[in-house]
């Protein structure tokens, strides 16, 4: 018997919310990871999930028990089967199955060999559950810490280039040119690097250079990024900017490069700066389950569609798709591809649907007219 499948399908996630004393208000209750001043974790009863919106991690029923209660997987098997009624026969594995095509995870070097044999069997494993917590937990905490430090310089940024009004030509090009709504542009915080020479030195007296290139907003060299790409796309979570795109818009007011249109920040090493990410997530926070989610193969098209109020978020290319089990938030709503008419429109419709469909669950391509290469074009721009 599969026994996390059993469990999964006898207990619903909002009773075992309650169960836990914690009570849904409204299919929200509060994160148990830090002090809400209102809910922010969501529980969705169609796919029997949850999602933690302020911490950005969800799953199923075994995954929420083993966040509240603080247990492993195994522990949380065991008791989840005892509360279901299911009788155990044989073993329980310690480790749970992987989810998709993850691929296993390195054996760390850590501790050394000597150290190692030198311990008892119940010293090791001691050792096993509570290294692997702490390490996970310390590991957390900084990432926390320097997204933290990088919000810091994304606002910042934003609030001195936004100091001096809105570029007159970048608005022009986004709402004439884009066809976006002039409202979503400010809503969306999308700002103009007016004066690269003043915005660079700016930053620099507000933050050590190390915050700065930490952030990913300057280069090994020690100067801003977005010299070319100077209309600046904020990814925002909980309305605060975590991760930024430029847009190429030269200094004579150019839109057009043989180069690359778009860029994003500079890897830091912790993923925090990964272009592997949804774009308008917190569109997701207060739709209803089965509500139609629309899925762009760019930021303005996504804002293009919201414009017209549709629900909609934008993975920025196939080479950008985020890893397969930060999808799980999207099994919730009925989610539609619109991809570019092209080639690597193709190849993203393909990777989507395939992401899709190992989650067992269907997806709608909407194919744009012949000639027509994005949503942008098909409402008038170019």
């Amino acid at each position: 018997m599969d026994y996390a499948e059993e469990v999964k399908n006898r207990i619903k996630i909002v009773d075992l919310a309650s169960r836990v004393w914690m009570k849904p208000e409204n299919l929200f209750v509060k994160s148990w990871d830090h002090a809400d001043e209102s809910p922010s974790l969501r529980l969705y009863p169609k796919t029997n999930s949850f999602y933690d919106w302020s911490r950005g991690y969800g799953g199923d029923v075994i995954d929420f028990y083993m966040r509240a209660c603080r247990v492993d997987f195994k522990t949380a098997l065991v008791e989840l089967c005892s509360l279901a009624g299911i009788a155990i026969d044989g073993e329980i594995s310690d480790q749970r199955p992987a989810i998709g095509r993850q691929q296993p995870l390195k054996k760390t070097q850590w501790p050394p060999e000597d150290f190692w044999e030198s311990l008892t069997k119940d010293e090791k494993s001691i050792f096993k559950t509570n290294y692997t917590e702490a390490r996970n937990n310390i590991i957390k905490d900084i990432k926390i810490a320097r997204l933290r430090a990088n919000i810091e310089v994304y606002e910042e940024f934003y609030q001195y280039c936004i100091t001096y009004g809105t570029d007159i030509p970048m608005f022009k090009y986004l709402a004439e040119q884009r066809k976006l709504n002039p409202k979503k542009i400010l809503l969306a915080k999308i700002f103009f690097v007016w004066d690269y020479f003043k915005v660079n030195n700016h930053l620099k007296k507000k933050f050590k250079l190390e915050q700065l290139q930490k952030s990913g907003l300057y280069n090994s060299k020690g100067n801003l990024i977005f010299a070319k790409h100077r209309i600046i796309i904020p990814y925002l979570k909980n309305d605060k900017i975590i991760y930024l795109r430029g847009r190429y818009f030269d200094e004579d007011e150019n839109p057009k490069t043989d180069k690359n249109k778009y860029i994003g920040l500079c890897n830091d090493g912790m993923g925090l700066q990964s272009s592997k990410r949804f774009y308008n997530e917190d569109v997701m926070r207060n739709m209803f389950e089965g509500e139609r989610l629309f899925i762009t193969e760019g930021e303005f098209d996504c804002i293009a569609l919201n414009g017209l109020s549709y629900r909609a978020i934008c993975i920025p290319g196939a080479g950008n798709i985020p890893d397969e089990r930060k999808f799980i938030v999207l099994l919730n709503f009925e989610s539609v591809i619109i991809p570019d008419n092209d080639d690597a429109g193709e190849r993203f419709t393909e990777k989507l649907v395939d992401i899709f469909h190992s989650y067992d669950r269907p997806v709608t391509v909407k194919q744009l007219p012949e000639g027509v290469k994005d949503v942008n074009e098909l409402l008038g721009g170019v």
